[in-house]
């Protein structure tokens, strides 16, 4: 009976704290009630419950290292290596805790050397000591407690929200409080307390840190949430515990950032049934007989049992912790904001070859006045061409989800709309074979552009400018092979708007992953050659989802585009497909016209590999992914006299390898095709290569 309370208890929390009653209208900073409501949790943390000798508990976790690769805006974190925790947790009074790890198993989809400070294998005890310190004190050290015995003079506080509990013959009132630190400057917790009005007890905190506060300067953003339960209906112990810690460069702004999520869920607890006190001797957390850790029995398979939180989404309460931290406190006092750092958005903006630049060498700064705004520049000279390129954008982001940016540059526009191989492999292929897979036009543009969403949700991008167009020559020369001539377009100058649009989400009814993108653009130009205006009006759209079947996963992909206008043809405004990505079998840009749409089906299938030791690396897994496809390109008004309208099918295989980093093609095109292989890195790097 008293499980089933227990259980009825954290049920009824989990609730409640999920439909909390909002206050009308929020009270004054330090008004009477909440300061009694404080100084009662201090005496409570002070005088400890004398009901409380002991207990035992186990704690179920997974520690997660997550990889940010792109625009953070845009791009969902990918998880590169998880473990999975099953943790003994003992305590008694007044403050003595011990923590062994039972049991550990753990995968890396990536190789990496990744390790983890010794207090992640643990939960928190007692709602975090007087002195809050994580990561083993190489994150936070030593930061005054929002409800310890001097707290008061250094925090601010107001009532938030209201709840109520009805737990098994007895009522409990929550109240929700904002805390934030007297001084802004120095180092302090920032958050919200979930407070048991008539005991003090503390239910649940959600806490973020100043800037001063987080000592490794990597650290952009530092959040845990500690949520108690009732356990024999009066004592409020850990349930569920959160942690996020997430890093980015200190001296170089590169779009990658380094995650690190770790999720508790704390059960099975034994109170007051003594604990000798030999066992509580020695370091707060240690490891069991590695053999016993090693083979300890899990349930299920690791990457099955991952929870929400290390799947590429948004946590919610990361969300919620920042949310509150940025209402009640100046957003500089929290945010990362450096006075100036080298950028680039990956690493072809460092050094890439290509047909007009032939070798290209770039750079780029980030300043950043507060942490609202940022002011970049880029810059990028191309030895063969003897051009130099860049440009300059202005941001300012008022909020999380909102983004505003001026911005203006001379730089290259591509007429694919989207790439066929990732820069890097494009630069080798270019420089060794002469095979470059863009097809660039120069354009001059000032503007704005409005951003708005957050990752794991719809993303809007709308852009207004003044541009002009003008063609590339080719410059350069391969080591072997000959280079293709560039698009002629002609010069104009005029007037562009576009909008568009992305989402990711879970498919509700038929399962897996659904990925949608579309955009659409108008212009207004002048030819500069003969005075005639000319309007485009352009949209592209694609849609993928990938679904897993029983022991293999099914990919259906496809993409359509079209151009219309009026007045003479622009080139750059046509429909090019062919190549590795929209054309297997076919020869890049082979076809060009004013609609164009394709289709792909694909399986993947797992089958043996040689597994490959790295070293402390971890090794190459014993398994690949065969991916067998089918690919049609339809094609409508063709613009290429060569190329008939209809369907041009092909077919083909790939092969996932190297923890799914690499990719290879063979693919044969069914219709004045050809047979193609390519070797690339996975696309989800793409972005920052």
């Amino acid at each position: 009976m008293r499980s089933v309370r227990r259980v009825a208890a954290l049920a009824l929390l989990a609730g409640a704290l999920a439909t909390r009653t909002v206050a009308a209208q929020a009270p004054a900073w330090d008004d009477p009630r909440v300061t009694a409501l404080i100084t009662r949790a201090i005496e409570r943390r002070v005088s400890r419950d004398t009901l409380l000798a002991d207990y035992r508990a186990r704690a179920h976790g997974y520690l997660s290292f997550l990889a940010q690769l792109g625009d953070t805006l845009t791009e969902l974190p990918k998880l590169v290596k998880s473990s999975e925790l099953m943790v003994e947790v003992l305590w008694k009074a007044p403050s003595t805790s011990k923590q062994m790890v039972l049991g550990m198993r753990d995968t890396s989809l990536v190789p990496g050397d990744i390790g983890y400070y010794s207090d992640r294998y643990g939960i928190v005890q007692s709602n975090f000591p007087d002195r809050i310190r994580l990561g083993d004190a190489q994150d936070v050290r030593d930061v005054p407690h929002p409800v310890s015995v001097n707290a008061p003079l250094l925090y601010s506080y107001r009532v938030r929200d209201s709840l109520t509990l009805q737990l098994p013959g007895r009522r409990v009132d929550v109240w929700e409080v904002d805390v934030r630190p007297r001084d802004e400057i120095g180092p302090r917790v920032v958050g919200s307390l979930f407070i048991e009005r008539n005991t003090g007890d503390i239910v649940r905190m959600s806490l973020t840190f100043t800037r001063a506060a987080l000592l490794d300067k990597r650290i952009e953003v530092l959040a845990v949430t500690l949520e108690n339960a009732l356990v024999d209906e009066q004592f409020w112990l850990p349930r569920r515990q959160e942690l996020e810690v997430r890093r980015a460069g200190t001296w170089f702004d590169f779009p990658a950032r380094g995650i690190i999520r770790a999720r508790w869920e704390v059960s099975d607890y034994v109170v007051n049934r003594g604990l000798d006190n030999a066992v509580l001797t020695g370091p707060p957390i240690v490891f069991d007989d590695y053999y016993k850790v090693t083979h300890f029995k899990f349930e299920g398979r690791l990457l099955d049992g991952l929870p929400d939180n290390v799947r590429p989404v948004s946590p919610e309460d990361v969300a919620r912790v920042q949310q509150v931290a940025t209402e009640v406190i100046s957003r500089s006092a929290i945010a990362k904001a450096d006075a100036a750092t080298l950028s680039a958005g990956g690493m072809s903006d460092l050094i890439r070859v290509n047909r007009v630049e032939g070798l290209a060498l770039g750079v780029g700064a980030r300043v950043r006045p507060s942490a609202a705004t940022s002011v970049a520049v880029r810059a990028r000279y191309g030895l063969s061409d003897t051009d130099l390129k860049g440009g300059v954008s202005f941001d300012v982001i008022p909020r999380r989800g909102l983004q505003l940016q001026l911005f203006a540059s001379r730089d290259f526009r591509e007429t694919m709309d989207e790439s066929e191989t990732s820069l890097l492999r494009n630069s080798l292929a270019a420089q060794e074979f002469g095979a470059d897979y863009t097809n660039p036009y120069r354009v001059q543009q000032a503007g704005a552009a409005l951003s708005l969403g957050v990752p794991g949700g719809v993303q809007w991008r709308f852009e207004v400018g003044a541009e002009g167009h003008e063609a590339l020559g080719v410059h350069a020369s391969p080591a072997t092979g000959r280079y293709q001539g560039t698009l002629a377009v002609p010069s104009l100058s005029g007037m562009r708007v576009s909008l568009s649009v992305a989402e990711r989400v879970s498919d509700p009814v038929l399962g897996g992953a659904l990925e949608f993108g579309a955009r659409v653009s108008g212009g207004q130009y002048t030819l500069a050659s003969t005075a005639i205006d000319v309007t485009t009006l352009r949209g592209f759209a694609q849609l993928s989802w990938l679904k897993p079947m029983d022991g293999w996963q099914l990919l259906a992909r496809g993409t359509a585009a079209a151009s219309a206008g009026s007045g003479a043809l622009l080139p750059q405004q046509l429909v090019y497909l062919g190549g590795p990505v929209s054309g297997p079998g076919y020869d890049f840009a082979q076809f060009a016209a004013r609609g164009g749409a394709t289709l792909r089906l694909e399986a993947r299938l797992p089958v043996p590999f040689v597994p490959v030791p790295l070293g402390r690396f971890g090794r190459v897994p014993g398994a690949a992914v065969l991916a067998p496809f089918v690919h049609v390109i339809g094609i409508a008004r063709s613009a290429n006299p060569g190329v008939s309208d209809g369907l041009y099918p092909s077919v083909g295989v790939g092969g996932l390898l190297f923890f799914d980093l690499l990719r290879v093609d063979v693919a044969r095109g069914l219709r004045d095709g050809r047979w193609t292989f390519n070797l690339d890195v996975a696309r989800s790097f793409w972005g920052v290569l």
